[in-house]
């Protein structure tokens, strides 16, 4: 009988080859559990959410379920837009507003608050701030850690 293996050469090659492959795999399968990092200032826009001045009150008119929310910017950090959750007994709500506001600047909001018939028991406000990712591109970042709540019960 004549049998023939493969050559050590051709085995190598194989292993070689197999080994980049599972390489590939497992970089591309961790790569999504590492954040593209935002910068602000030159810093992660994570330590510039720590600087943010803002307050917002509010106050409601008729019709009943629309409430006026001032916004102001006290600090030295534009905000960029507002996140909002609004929640109600056993329904939440989360939206994006593009209310950009400038250091030292202040705007108001009109929202209505009723969620599937039930009017809402608070509103949470979450600024986000511009920032640049490493290919320049702008990406916004909500500072979860300066969220404001404003109860209605």
């Amino acid at each position: 009988m004549n049998k023939r293996g493969l050559s050590p050469i051709i085995a190598t090659a194989m292993l070689i080859t197999l080994t980049l492959v599972l390489a590939s795999i497992v970089f591309l399968w961790a790569r999504g559990f590492i954040s593209e990092q935002i910068q602000k200032f030159g810093q992660p826009v994570e330590r510039q959410c720590d600087n943010i001045e803002w307050q917002i009150s509010y106050h409601s008119s008729s019709p009943a379920n629309a409430r006026y929310f001032d916004i102001s910017n006290y600090g030295n950090i534009n905000i960029n837009s507002v996140n909002l959750k609004i929640i109600s007994e056993n329904n939440e709500k989360s939206e994006n507003y593009k209310l950009k506001l400038n250091s030292g600047e202040a705007d108001s909001l009109i929202l209505d608050t009723i969620i599937e018939g039930k009017e809402a028991e608070k509103v949470i406000f979450y600024p986000v701030l511009l920032g640049s990712t490493s290919d320049g591109t702008s990406k916004g970042f909500p500072c979860e850690n300066q969220g404001k709540v404003i109860n209605f019960i």
